[in-house]
């Protein structure tokens, strides 16, 4: 039994475990880490801002891939340039005239004043080479390239003054940009304003439902205390890994969801736990103890559970899904902290004043009877005809990912009348060669090096293989170090910039007008690569690093499935000591992640309910890197609620022996607490569904919707059905696992609080 007096240790007569020293410890030091507490997350404050203008776009490419490897020899050995900025300029005279030349001029030289330009290249002073000209016959283009080793907020910035230039209006001429740095820009700035929209809905509205729940101020904000300690601490943290390593500028968005997410989740189960605990009777700094022993416990276990799914994101080689897992660890680690440590030094702090600045008297909390508890009463008197219903939900759910296409996401995730997706579009109409889509094809280059003497009788091999690579469907032209070809007849001389045959290599450019990230190109880096592989042929450009990445993603794929699957395997049985508990759970995540990517595909990939959340243009296909976080963050949170609901079930089950007894009694506990929480972390990312940015849309979206099917369907109605069905069976583990769990699992400890009368 308990000692009323914390301070003379915490004396029981079970032996006192380390949660019950670690509680008592805080209880006593409660003012020093309070004032510890509000120093570090101020400082992390000050670190955090500085990420944004560290974060990058992109990150969806493997950069130790072949084409990474094509396109770095492209820019040693080829001179080829990679243009900061593209722009053309389209005037009322034709290209050629005076008129259009002093026009373009004037553009050129603002361009030049631009800081960090290496140069600025235009039809009109570079010699009137062909691929600067238009189809048109009144359009030029303009190429900007960057200083070299500069950084990503200069480029940033560097892009920023090119759409400024771009937009001052010129008389007699339209001016249009696009190229790599403008895009990104232009996506970070869409990002970012999209992103602060999502939380001046989802913060406030957050608030006013937390209120709705707990009538009292005081209560209601205890969530925010935790999402504020894990967004401050990990924004600092990605500030450091910043510092060594890209980080994506979708990585604030994560922590924001998410430390807001599990800021919710942990705090509701701290505080409904101490409010519990003081309606018991219990003194202040008693219910602090027992609070942290038995919520505590779960949280603790939940987030390393949560942060050990989402490190399976550091085994992709893309920095954009790396740093979301750095962002996701980081984010939990620091909810769990702050729910573990800052939340219940508050709470012996306020003591009995929890309930104070009420604004209104809520319903009495049930004690296990209640909605929830009817409804597990309901499934459990039907509990054949509810587990098979609720597995045939979720599996129509999941017929459209059978026909998922996957794919890296290109301009199309822009809204189609962005300046940027227009100007490209023009671009690649009028002067096809200059195409993001183009293929680079190095021959002869053996593995990425070039020897320098040359064979003339291995030359004509290139012509050769270039007029082969012209037949292939959807290719417009391709560009020899000698002649282009179209359709396999020679139709003139290469009169293209940069170097096209160095040493024994030679640089060939397949044109097409396939978007690059589409199935067709990546169909057509296939057919290329059977063309050339004989002549020693290595392939690079914006498609074939499409699908090198898309190779990596699955490659890396199916080990980070390992890792969840063995990770969450290991950790449930050492959480709960029971072998079909785990296995179940995996099962049951497996039906709710492949629901809601089933939804994910009839949604995006189809085009469905535009109406409902906004358009956005439907490429036929789904953006595979934001399916693996979706999948990742979605396994992660049902983990989470797995925890929180058999953790109750199994304390009720330890009082009675009575199964089905004890699952109504735990959902009725517990079952509100996770369908608000999940109301409230869907609503945090159903926000994102505001954005412009389909790859935005599609991640709040996503998530939002395995998160509700998850509180629904599985905890509601599955958990309940499946474990009434294996009775005895749930808690059972052979004697060597039961040894191995006694070693190092965590044992509940009973103490007179459990014998209330029920």
């Amino acid at each position: 039994m308990y000692v009323a007096d914390v301070n003379q240790g915490v004396l029981s007569s079970a032996p006192v475990t380390g949660f019950e020293r670690f509680a008592a410890f805080i209880v006593r030091h409660r003012r020093p880490i309070l004032v510890l507490a509000v120093l570090a997350t101020v400082a992390s404050l000050f670190f955090g801002i500085k990420l944004f203008s560290t974060v990058q776009t992109g990150g969806y490419n493997d950069s130790s891939s072949q084409s990474a490897r094509v396109d770095k020899l492209l820019q040693a050995k080829f001179g080829t340039l990679t243009p900061s900025a593209v722009l053309t300029v389209t005037t009322a005279s034709p290209v050629d005239s005076p008129q259009a030349a002093s026009l373009a001029a004037g553009v050129v030289a603002r361009l030049q004043k631009v800081p960090n330009v290496a140069s600025v290249f235009s039809y009109w002073n570079a010699g009137h080479l062909v691929d600067l000209r238009g189809t048109d016959g009144r359009t030029g283009v303009i190429i900007v390239t960057a200083r070299t080793g500069i950084s990503a907020d200069q480029r940033a910035t560097l892009a920023e003054s090119v759409l400024a230039v771009a937009a001052v209006p010129t008389k007699g001429a339209v001016v249009r940009p696009t190229g790599i740095d403008v895009v990104n820009t232009v996506l970070n700035r869409q990002v970012e304003s999209d992103l602060s929209t999502a939380e001046m809905v989802s913060v406030p509205l957050t608030a006013l439902l937390l209120l709705a729940v707990f009538g009292a101020l005081l209560m209601a904000g205890m969530p925010f205390v935790v999402a504020a300690v894990a967004v401050a601490g990990a924004f600092a943290a990605l500030w450091i890994a910043s510092l060594f390593t890209p980080i994506s500028n979708f990585s604030a968005n994560l922590v924001t969801g998410l430390g807001l997410g599990l800021g919710i989740d942990y705090a509701l189960l701290i505080v409904n736990r101490m409010r519990d605990e003081l309606a018991d009777g219990a003194e202040v700094d008693d219910a602090v103890v027992r609070t942290v022993i038995t919520a505590g416990r779960t949280v603790f276990f939940s987030g390393i559970t949560v942060s050990i799914v989402l490190a399976s994101l550091l085994l992709f080689p893309q920095f954009f899904l790396r740093s979301l897992g750095i962002a996701g660890v980081a984010t939990t680690l620091l909810a769990m902290l702050g729910a573990l440590v800052v939340l219940p030094v508050l709470l012996a702090t306020i003591g009995t004043r929890l309930n104070s600045f009420r604004i209104f008297h809520p319903r009495p909390e049930p004690s296990g009877d209640g909605m929830w508890a009817g409804i597990a009463r309901v499934v459990i008197a039907h509990r054949v005809v509810a587990a098979i219903g609720a597995s045939v939900l979720l599996l129509v759910l999941s017929i459209p990912a059978w026909g998922a296409v996957f794919a890296q996401p290109d301009l199309r995730v822009l809204p189609a009348n962005n300046t940027v997706v227009t100007a490209t579009e023009f671009l690649q109409s009028v002067d096809p060669a200059t195409s993001p889509s183009s293929i680079d094809v190095i021959i002869g280059g053996s593995k990425g090096t070039i020897s320098t003497t040359r064979n003339a009788a291995t030359s004509p091999s290139a012509t050769a293989i270039g007029a082969r690579l012209s037949m292939l469907a959807h290719v417009d032209s391709v560009i020899t170090p000698t002649t282009v070809y179209v359709t396999g007849k020679a139709t003139g001389p290469n009169r293209y910039f940069g170097t096209w045959t160095r040493g024994t290599a030679d640089h060939l450019r397949v044109v097409t007008s396939l978007p690059f990230a589409s199935p067709q190109a990546a169909a057509l880096v296939a057919s290329i690569h059977s063309v050339v592989a004989g002549a020693n042929g290595t392939i690079g450009g914006q498609a074939a690093d499409a699908v090198d990445s898309q190779g990596a993603l699955g490659a890396k794929g199916v080990w980070a499935l390992l890792w969840v699957v063995l990770s969450v395997l290991v950790l449930l049985f050492v959480f709960t000591g029971s072998v079909l508990m785990p296995i179940k759970a995996l099962f049951m995540n497996a039906l709710s992640i492949g629901a809601s990517i089933g939804v994910l595909v009839w949604v995006f990939q189809e085009g469905h309910l535009r109406w409902l959340i906004g358009d956005f243009t439907v490429t036929g296909t789904v953006d595979s890197s934001t399916v693996i976080l979706i999948a990742i963050v979605a396994f992660a949170l049902s983990t989470d609620y797995e925890l929180f609901l058999v953790s109750r079930i199994k304390e009720e089950y330890d009082i009675s022996g009575d199964c089905d007894d004890s699952v109504i009694k735990g959902l009725g506990r517990s079952g509100r607490i996770i369908s608000l929480a999940a109301i409230l972390l869907a609503l945090a990312l159903a926000a994102f569904v505001t954005s412009d940015v389909t790859s935005v849309k599609e991640f709040g979206f996503g998530v939002a919707v395995a998160i509700i099917l998850d509180a629904a369907v599985v905890r509601g109605i599955l958990v309940p059905s499946l474990m009434s069905l294996a009775g005895r069976w749930n808690w059972w583990a052979p004697s060597p696992a039961r040894a191995l769990h006694s070693v190092v699992g965590l044992r509940h400890h009973h103490h007179h609080h459990h014998l209330r009368p029920h």
